[in-house]
């Protein structure tokens, strides 16, 4: 809750952990919201607020929605893309009086990855589950959707400086020759110019047990009981709303926001800088291009990343595809598979 707005004594009356009270959606607002803390009504969500889902008509499913798209991003706070903080993040007209999670709970210059939001994530699905209801999660990035459903397992791992400072002087073609000679299986899932990815298998093997290794250990199997649903459009439809959006980002401010909160070189290594809509600055800052190749830099990478997602999802999970415009057929699945009837 936003600490001056949101009547944090009813908060604390209702969870009693200073720990959750944090600047999140505006829930409490109004009549309505603090009607239902009072009410003690039993809807919550781990929410992921940039796919704008509408709640389903019956209020007694408890839905969660992760905030996984570009979670170095969505999981900040400040960090809007220059939407409004209404558009970008869910209205409360959209939580239609349900609770949300993982709203601005990350601090943008603090460090964020699959394996904080695995812990948080799979936290807030058993707090809901020990109340007997049902769960719902939403969102985009798939290895942070399958961190949290499968059973991913992450090691906790002593960084060492120096080994870490001798990789970062070397190229990556240097960098992907080295995982080749110590873990060549991992080189199948990560591209030779990925540094990142490619820079984290070393260390993992520098460790004592290599990524693929440690793939090898984990048997892949969803840890809940799972309904998959994707929702598709025509490409044309898709790529003309994320130019429409990206556009729109500039029009309402993202240009002031990446320069109010990147401006400074160091700022660039936060992981929320990594994420798309932001990253794309970076040239720009150094004068190396146009505000306009900015804009289209962000355009061409957010359909390139939703084209992975597409592949990704359809590869990796056994997803059950939609039109957009099928909800009357996607609540009928739904609720037949909550009866055990498919």
């Amino acid at each position: 809750f936003r600490p001056g707005k949101a009547p944090k004594e009813v908060f604390l009356k209702k969870y009693g952990k200073e720990s959750l009270y944090m600047d999140a959606a505006d829930l409490v607002l109004d009549k309505a919201y603090t009607q239902m803390l009072e009410e003690n009504k039993d809807l919550e969500i781990v929410a992921r607020p940039e796919m704008g889902v509408k709640s389903i008509d019956e209020k007694g499913i408890e839905f969660v929605f992760t905030l996984t798209t570009r979670p170095e991003v969505k999981l900040g706070k400040y960090t809007n893309l220059g939407i409004k903080k209404d558009e970008v993040k869910v209205t409360k007209e959209e939580m239609d009086g349900i609770f949300h999670y993982l709203i601005d709970i990350q601090e943008y210059d603090q460090p964020y990855n699959v394996m904080i939001f695995q812990d948080v994530c799979r936290k807030s699905i058993q707090k809901i589950q020990n109340k007997n209801k049902q769960v719902i999660l939403c969102g985009g990035t798939g290895l942070y959707l399958k961190a949290a459903l499968y059973d991913y397992t992450f090691e906790e791992e002593t960084q060492d400086e120096d080994y870490l400072k001798e990789l970062n002087h070397k190229s990556n073609e240097e960098l992907y020759e080295l995982l080749k000679e110590i873990d060549e299986k991992s080189l199948e899932k990560i591209h030779k110019n990925n540094r990142k990815r490619i820079l984290r298998a070393l260390m993992m093997a520098h460790s004592g047990m290599s990524k693929s290794q440690r793939e090898q250990q984990q048997k892949h199997i969803p840890l809940y009981d799972i309904y998959y649903i994707g929702l598709d459009v025509d490409r044309n439809i898709l790529h003309q709303r994320i130019n429409d959006r990206v556009d729109k980002m500039f029009e309402q401010g993202l240009v002031e926001e990446v320069t109010s909160l990147f401006k400074e070189e160091k700022t660039w290594e936060y992981t929320s800088f990594q994420g798309i809509g932001y990253k794309e600055f970076k040239d720009y800052f150094l004068d190396q291009i146009t505000l306009e190749e900015t804009k289209e830099r962000i355009k061409t990478h957010s359909r390139q990343y939703a084209k992975r997602q597409y592949t990704w999802f359809k590869n990796q999970m056994p997803v059950h595809w939609y039109s957009i415009d099928q909800k009357e057929q996607i609540l009928k699945d739904v609720k037949q598979w909550l009866k055990g009837e498919i």
